[in-house]
This record gives structure tokens, sequence and C-alpha cells, in this order.
């Protein structure tokens, strides 16, 4: 009774023997019941027609394995009609039909599986004492049951990319539990309602301003409240500043230059400098003429630069005409349809007190800025060698690879002057002759010193 007690036996199983081997434990069970039911016709039967042993792996025992050898009876259905002639005898509370293991060892690697993962995981039952291979680990993990997960009361809407530009679906998330509820194949209102009517009692529902998801949401769970999530408000802000900030571009560069000069005057304040200062003034903008061609055309310009400056023209000219007509008294709507542009574009033109020029891309931070005025330093000392710039910055911390600063070197080595081109001579043989008579073409000694007499 105390073993039985002690290995967490049922009442329908028999401990026969304990057996203490150098492998590990060995459990003989057997059944105390005297019938069994026919899984067929679920009639009982105490005819037994045979037995045989099955082998199972079971929990260790002070990290010894411990196996189970379960004596199994085999029973004959006299039911007329049962289409099973002989079964075997069934242990619903210690395995399942045609396993290798026990319920128990089952559900503890099922455990370690999900915690590990395959390979780690099998690393660790072997150190537990229940040595198996990762594929089983990972057949564990397929066969459990995904389990239930109840009905959030905040949801999280937004759409993800089956295929980029092509196809969309909807991903729902629990916003209290941080984890994904479902993924819908589109991002339709009907399939949004159909899964809200499917899963009642959604209170808050956070969602990007896609008019989908609001009518999905209406029709789906009327009662709900719709928020709008942090992150689109932010997205939203940003672009407002940004559009904001894109109309009022031509007094960005007066700021900045107040800002500089009043940045360096209280650096001379604090730091007198015995030197004058040099005053340098930024070069005047380009001016743009009444179709927008830039009339003081840059030298040297790139193919992207060229294209920004034909589509910059073409802005211009639809702004000038949209200006004209406006004058003219036709509304934003007139104007749209006749120009076949959207309203947005018209009212945002309409309404600008000068042209809006379009914001230029943020610059993103390197991890060579830390280290630009040394290696400026460096450059100006006359080191070129990337790889030996790099080794110096790699000794004050720099964490990048070489190939970083091989590029910033290359930017800067391609405003330096172009080397002169060496002006080579035609190439002449010096033939000497000396006082005996004979050619020599290698300068000898005797040679060398005739030379001084015939040059």
């Amino acid at each position: 009774m105390l073993l039985s007690d002690l290995f967490s036996l049922s009442a329908d199983l028999c401990l026969v023997d304990v057996r203490l081997e150098d492998e590990g434990v060995t459990l003989v069970l057997r059944s105390s019941q005297t019938t069994a039911a026919c899984p067929a016709c679920a009639q009982p039967s105490t005819h037994v027609h045979g037995h045989y042993m099955r082998r199972l792996a079971d929990l260790p025992c002070q990290k010894r394995p411990v196996r189970v050898c379960l004596e199994v009876r085999r029973f004959a259905c006299r039911t007329r009609g049962c289409p099973r002639t002989t079964f075997a005898e069934r242990f619903p509370t210690l395995t399942g039909a045609y396993a290798r293991r026990t319920l128990r060892q089952a559900e503890s690697l099922t455990e370690i599986a999900f915690a590990q993962g395959g390979k780690a995981g099998a690393q660790l039952a072997k150190r537990l004492g229940m040595p198996t291979s990762r594929d089983t680990l990972l057949r564990l993990i397929r066969g459990s049951e995904i389990p239930k997960r109840k009905t959030p009361r905040v949801l999280g809407l937004d759409d993800f990319a089956w295929k980029k530009g092509d196809r969309y679906g909807t991903l729902l998330v629990d916003l209290e539990a941080r984890c994904p509820l479902d993924l819908l194949a589109d991002r339709e209102a009907a399939s949004v309602a159909r899964w809200l009517r499917e899963h009642p009692g959604v209170k808050l529902i956070s969602r990007d301003r896609a008019g989908m998801y609001a009518e999905g949401a209406k029709r789906g769970a009327p009662r709900a409240k719709q928020i709008a999530d942090r992150y689109h408000l932010l997205v939203n802000l940003r672009d407002t500043l940004k559009d904001a900030l894109a109309r009022q571009q031509d007094s960005l560069p007066v700021v900045g230059e107040h800002g500089k000069q009043a940045g360096l005057s209280s650096q001379d304040s604090a730091h007198p400098s015995p030197a004058a200062p040099v005053s340098v003034q930024a070069p005047p903008k380009p001016e743009v003429g009444e179709v927008g061609v830039i009339s003081a055309e840059r030298p040297h310009l790139t193919a992207a630069q060229r294209r920004r400056q034909i589509s910059r023209a073409n802005r211009y000219a639809r702004y000038q005409q949209i200006l004209a007509l406006s004058r003219e008294g036709l509304s934003q709507r007139a104007i749209a349809r006749q120009l076949h542009l959207s309203r947005g574009c018209v009212h945002r033109y309409v309404t600008a007190t000068s042209f809006p020029e379009r914001a230029l891309p943020g610059k993103r931070g390197s991890q060579l800025d830390p280290y630009l005025p040394y290696l400026r330093r460096r450059w100006e000392q006359g080191c070129h060698n990337g790889r030996q710039l790099a080794q110096e910055i790699e000794v004050q911390g720099f964490r990048g690879s070489a190939s970083l600063v091989r590029q910033l070197l290359g930017g800067w080595r391609a405003s330096l002057p172009a080397p002169e081109p060496a002006v080579r001579g035609p190439a002449s043989l010096l033939v000497v002759r000396d006082p005996t008579g004979a050619t020599h073409r290698r300068t000898t000694s005797p040679a060398r010193a005739c030379l001084p007499d015939h040059c």
C-alpha cells in the first residue's frame, strides 16, 4: 500500500513487483479488475483470451529512469453482431492506446517542449532522467490542444500584409493580455463583424482610422466603444507636423542661422579666442522662376537631383495653375474636377501662404557620429587609411564594422582635388663609349669614371 501511494497508482492497478536495476527502477503492474468493457459495443466481458506485456516510460525517481511493465489481458467479446472478436483492456488513468509513455510523463515533456523547444528541451529532459529526442518533443507540441481563450475586454484591430501591395489580412490582439488572438484572411468589414458576433463581450475596440474596421466594429459589436490606438495617433501627429513645417520651410533656415549665431556668441563670450572670427555666410537659395525652373543650376547634378528638379518644377506649375483658377472664382471642388486632382491637394495649395515645399527625409543616426570629430582631425592630419582609422576608434569603443569607416572616407576622398598627372618624357637610352672604343650598355666602373668627360 505504501509503494502504491508512493508511485500514485490508481485503484484499478495492482503493484506486483519493484526492481532496482543499474538502468533505473522497474515497476511491474497489472489490473485488479475482473472484467473489461468492449470499446466497440461497450458490453463487459469476463472471458480472458490471452495476455501480453507493455513497457512504458514513467516519471523519474531521484533522477533515475522509471520503467513500467504493464501486464495487459486480452478479452473475447461474446456479444452477437459486435465487429470485434477480441480486445485489450484499457487503462485510461495510466496511459493511452498504443502509447509508449505514461500520461504524466507525456504532460511533463509537453511542458518542457513548450518552455524550451526541441533541442534545448531534449537536453533538459535527459538531465532530468527522461531521455527523449527533439522530434518527439515537437510532435508533442503539434499534438497538444490549443487552449481556448476567453473573449477579451479590450480588442486591438490592425492590418498586416500577406503580400505587400497586393493582399492584406487582419490581426486581432488582446491588449490586456498582450497576446495575439486570431488572424483574418482579409480586412473587410464583414469578416470583422462576423468574428465579433461569434465572440460577444468586447467592451473597447482599439483601431486605426480605416473605414472598414469602423463599419465592422459597428455591425459586430454596436455597444463596444471604439478608440484610436496610440501608434496611429502618433503617426497622424507626425504627418501633420511634417506638413505644417513643410509649408514654412522658407523660414526654417533663418531660425537655424539665428540659433547658430546665438550659440557662437555664447561660446565666444565663455572662451575668448585671440584670433578674430571669420563669418561664413550660407550660399543664397536659388531663385525659382515663374514656371518653377531653377535659374542658378548647380553643376554636377546627379540623376536623382535632376529628377527632383523636374518634379519640383511640375508641382510649382500646378500650384500656379490652381492659384490662377482660384482667383477666377472657381471652387475647390471644381478645380479638383477640372485638373483631375484630389480635393485635399487643391485645399492644401489654396490655403498655403507660399509654395509648399516637400519635407526632406530625416537623417538617421550612425554609429560613427560620436567619432566624427576624431576621424575628421586624423583625416586633416593626413591619415587616409580606412582600416587604420577603424582600428583606432575600436580602441575608443566603436563596435561597428570597418566598412562603415571606408564608406565615410570614400565620401571625403571624393571631395579631394584630383592629383595632377605626372608628365613623363620620352624614354632614352644612354650609351657610353669608353676611350678604348668598346660600347657598354651597362655603366661599369670604368664607364662611370668617363661620364664627366663625355657629358
